[in-house]
């Protein structure tokens, strides 16, 4: 390993150098002298992050979207912060061939704004009539909620027809919503 030794470090068509290291190693940038954790501010920092799990049975043939009661709700410091939303939950489709089983995340109820489309973020597609269809469903977005107000998020799931049983969070399983407040 090589070890390179300087006291600054400076563009050649800058002024002035735009990082100098002092007698302790001790670095200042372009004038910041403080970086410690409290004083760091900036783009894409974490600011908060909220959790929820829920384990009740939801089951539905709606071809709307319905709540699975898994939801998290945060409150933004600041208007212009993103809020990062993961979830995690068990996902099942039974009935007919050629139906497909959407989950989607909405910012508020299943009445505010759906975060995907009309398919959700993707489909789990019945192949053969009575087959069951058990998968792991993680999605992940990057909302801009522009609020400080609180914000929920809920996760919701639909059929592509009556004939398509849709179910989340089977058998003593957990779904998991987490919320973080991204800096902007």
């Amino acid at each position: 390993m090589s070890t390179l030794k300087t006291t600054n470090l400076q563009h050649p068509s800058a002024a002035s150098p735009a990082i100098v290291l002092d007698a302790a190693g001790d670095a200042t940038y372009a004038g910041v002298h403080d970086f410690s954790a409290a004083t760091v501010t900036g783009v894409g920092k974490v600011l908060q992050v909220v959790s929820n799990t829920y384990a009740t049975n939801i089951s539905t043939t709606s071809t709307s979207f319905v709540t699975t009661g898994l939801t998290a709700t945060i409150t933004p410091s600041a208007a212009t912060s993103k809020i990062m939303v993961f979830i995690n939950s068990p996902f099942r489709t039974t009935g007919s061939e050629g139906t497909a089983g959407y989950a989607t995340v909405y910012r508020g109820t299943v009445a505010g704004t759906n975060l995907g489309t009309a398919s959700g973020f993707g489909q789990i597609y019945q192949y053969t009539t009575g087959e069951i269809n058990d998968l792991p469903y993680p999605i992940s977005i990057l909302d801009n909620p522009a609020t400080t107000s609180a914000t929920t998020y809920t996760f919701a799931i639909r059929s592509s027809s009556a004939s398509l049983t849709v179910s989340t969070l089977l058998a003593s399983s957990k779904g998991t919503i987490t919320l973080m407040e991204i800096s902007a």
